[in-house]
C-alpha cells in the first residue's frame, strides 16, 4: 500500500526550507482503500494528496498497515503538484532517493475486565472469571482473526498460557475469558486458573520489539455472592435461560405497548394516567435490563447469549443507555458472528451512534453492515441512512454557502445573480444520489421504493444537475403512481431550469390532465401563469 503526500511548508519547525505532512495510519491490507470522513464540524481535509488517489471529497486516505511492517518514507524531488502516477513511480524508482524507514511498533494495553465487558476489575474472586482484553495494533499480523498469549502464573503454582483471539479482522483488540477455580494443589494441564484464597495473579504480555505490558490481581478471600429470590428451581441451564429470554422478552412486549399508550397521551402529560404509563415504562425497562444482566452472568455458556446480549442491548438503547447498547452489540458481534442476529445488532450500533449525534461512526456502522450482510434486508434501510447522512452533510454544507454568499456586497452582484452551488455540496449530493440509485435498482419492492427514488431526483435537482434530474423524475411518474403527480411537476421543474421550456410545458400539461385534483397541479398552474419563461407557450396553447 502506498499514500503520495504533498508536504507544507513549516517554517515553526525550523524555518525555510522545512517542510511537514502527516499519514494517518489504519490497520489494513495493502489493497484495502482506506479513508476517514471528518465528524459533524470538522474541517474538511485540504487536497494534500498527489496521484490518482480516489476519495469522496473532503476525506483524508489513511495508509493500511499490519502489525511489525516497516513504513519507507521517499523523498521525491523536483515533482510538480499534480505530478501523474508515472511520474511518481519513476522518481520513486531512482536509488538515490533519500529514505527513511520506520517499524509499526505499539505498547500493548493489557486490561482486566468486569462481567459488563466495559469496567476493569483489580482482583479475582474463586468461582468467577478471569476476562482478559489486550489492545495492541502490532498484534494485528494477517488478514484472519489474529492471536496473542498472555502468560498467567499463581503464587501457589498454577501457570497457563492463555490465548486471546483478536475481535475481528483488523481491529488491534484481542480477548479471552477463563474460569478462575478453588484447587490447593494446581493442575497446570488444564484450562483454568487454579488458585486458593488471598493468592495473587501475574499476568504477562510479551510482543515482538516491545515492552509488553503485566498486570498484578489479587485473588479476595471469599466469594463473590448474589442473592435471588427464585419460585422454581430448574434442573436444566438450557431450559433455565431460555426461560428467562422468555420473561425478558414480555417485559418488552410491555414496555412497547405501554409507549404506544403514553405517546397517545403527549399532550396530557401531566395527568394521573401519563405519569402512572411513565412510571410503569421505567419499571419495565429496570426490571428487564437486571433480568437480562443476572442471565448472562448465571448463564455464561448457554446456546441463547446471542439472544440474550441482544435483548440487553435493545433494553440499554431505549433507556438512552446508547454507549452501553453499543458495547452489547459489539461483544455480540465479536462472539457470534455467525448469528442471526448479527446483522440487526450491527444496523443498531450504527442507530446508536446517529442518536449520540456521532455521523461519521453510523456512516462506518451502515457501510460495514451492507458490506458483511449485502443480501440481508436490512441492507436497504442501511443505504436509505447513508444516502440520508450525505444528504443532510450537503444541506449543512448549503447553509453556510448562504450565510457566506449574503454579506457580499450588493456591489458585487449583477442583476439576477444567484449563488452557485458549491462544489463540496454538489459531491455530496451526488453521493447520496448514486446511493439512492442503487437501492432503486436492488430493492425495487421495497416500500419506500418510490419516495427513495424522488429523493434520488431531487438530489441531482439541488446539485444543479437538470437532466439526470429530469430522467429520474419520468421514471417516478411512469413506474410509481403513487407518486406520478410528484414526478411530472419535479421533471418539469428541471426541464424549466434546464432552458427545455416546451418539455416543461408538456410535463405540467400532463400533469393538469391526468391529476387534476393534486397539489402538485395547483403549483403547475401557478408556475404557468407566474413564471414569464412560460408565459408565451401558455398564451399561445
Amino acid at each position: 500500500a502506498s499514500v503520495d503526500a504533498l508536504l507544507k511548508p513549516d517554517a515553526a519547525r525550523g524555518g525555510e526550507g522545512v517542510f511537514s505532512g502527516t499519514v494517518p495510519l489504519a490497520l489494513g491490507e495493502a489493497q484495502d482503500q482506506v479513508w476517514r470522513l471528518p465528524v459533524p464540524g470538522e474541517p474538511l481535509a485540504s487536497a494534500l494528496y498527489a496521484g490518482s488517489v480516489k476519495v469522496p471529497h473532503g476525506a483524508q486516505p489513511l495508509l493500511p498497515v499490519q502489525g511489525g511492517e516497516a513504513i519507507t518514507v521517499t523523498y521525491l524531488a523536483g515533482l510538480p503538484v499534480k505530478a501523474t502516477d508515472e511520474d511518481i513511480a519513476a522518481a520513486a524508482a531512482k536509488p538515490d532517493a533519500p529514505k527513511a524507514i520506520a517499524r509499526i511498533a505499539t505498547a500493548g494495553e493489557m486490561l482486566a475486565l468486569g462481567s459488563n465487558q466495559r469496567l476493569t476489575v483489580t482482583s479475582l474472586y474463586v468461582g468467577g472469571d478471569l476476562r482478559l482484553q489486550i489492545n495492541d495494533a502490532d498484534g494485528d499480523r494477517s488478514k484472519e482473526r489474529d492471536s496473542v498469549t498472555v502468560a498467567v502464573s499463581v503464587r501457589s503454582g498454577d501457570k497457563l498460557d492463555l490465548v486471546l483471539e483478536e475481535t475481528e479482522s483488523h481491529s488491534g483488540v484481542f480477548t479471552a475469558s477463563v474460569p478462575v477455580a478453588f484447587a490447593a494443589k494446581p493442575d497446570s494441564a488444564n484450562q483454568q486458573v487454579e488458585a486458593i484464597f488471598g493468592d495473587q495473579v501475574s499476568l504477562a504480555y510479551a510482543e515482538d520489539g516491545g515492552t509488553g505490558a503485566k498486570l498484578e490481581l489479587p485473588v479476595a478471600k471469599g466469594y463473590d455472592a448474589a442473592l435471588a429470590a427464585f419460585a422454581k428451581r430448574f434442573g436444566d441451564d438450557a431450559l433455565a435461560a431460555k426461560t428467562q429470554v422468555r420473561l425478558a422478552e414480555c417485559f418488552f412486549e410491555l414496555y412497547k405497548n405501554h409507549r404506544e399508550e403514553a405517546k397517545k397521551l403527549k399532550d396530557q402529560k401531566d395527568s394521573a394516567e401519563a405519569k402512572r404509563l411513565d412510571a410503569l415504562i421505567a419499571d419495565e425497562l429496570e426490571q428487564g435490563t437486571q433480568l437480562l444482566t443476572r442471565t448472562i452472568r448465571d448463564y455464561a455458556g448457554s446456546d441463547e447469549q446471542d439472544q440474550l446480549l441482544y435483548l440487553l442491548g435493545n433494553f440499554e438503547q431505549e433507556s438512552e443507555e446508547f454507549l452501553g447498547a453499543i458495547n452489547r452489540y459489539q461483544h455480540l458481534l465479536a462472539s457470534f458472528p455467525d448469528s442471526v442476529r448479527a446483522p440487526e445488532a450491527q444496523y443498531k450500533i450504527a442507530q446508536c451512534y446517529e442518536e449520540l449525534k456521532r455521523f461519521d461512526e453510523a456512516w462506518d456502522a451502515y457501510i460495514r453492515l451492507a458490506y458483511r450482510w449485502p443480501k440481508h434486508e436490512l441492507v436497504g434501510d442501511a443505504m436509505v441512512r447513508i444516502g440520508l447522512y450525505y444528504r443532510n452533510r450537503a444541506k449543512g454544507g448549503m447553509e453556510e454557502a448562504k450565510k457566506v454568499w449574503a454579506k457580499r456586497e450588493r456591489v458585487n452582484r449583477t442583476a439576477g445573480d444567484q449563488m452557485p452551488v458549491p462544489p463540496e455540496v454538489a459531491e455530496d449530493l451526488s453521493q447520496a444520489a448514486a446511493v439512492y440509485g442503487k437501492f432503486v435498482e436492488r430493492f425495487p419492492d421495497h416500500a419506500l421504493i418510490d419516495k427513495i427514488a424522488l429523493a434520488q431526483g431531487d438530489c441531482y435537482y439541488q446539485a444543479g444537475d437538470y437532466l439526470r434530474a429530469i430522467k429520474v423524475f419520468d421514471k417516478v411518474a411512469e413506474k410509481y403512481p403513487a407518486s406520478a403527480a410528484k414526478g411530472l411537476y419535479w421533471a418539469g421543474c428541471a426541464a424549466l431550469e434546464a432552458g427545455q421550456i416546451r418539455n416543461c410545458f408538456m410535463r405540467y400539461s400532463m400533469l393538469l390532465q391526468s391529476y387534476p385534483e393534486s397539489t402538485e397541479a395547483k403549483y403547475a398552474r401557478g408556475k404557468l401563469k407566474a413564471d414569464p419563461r412560460l408565459e408565451k407557450v401558455w398564451k399561445a396553447q
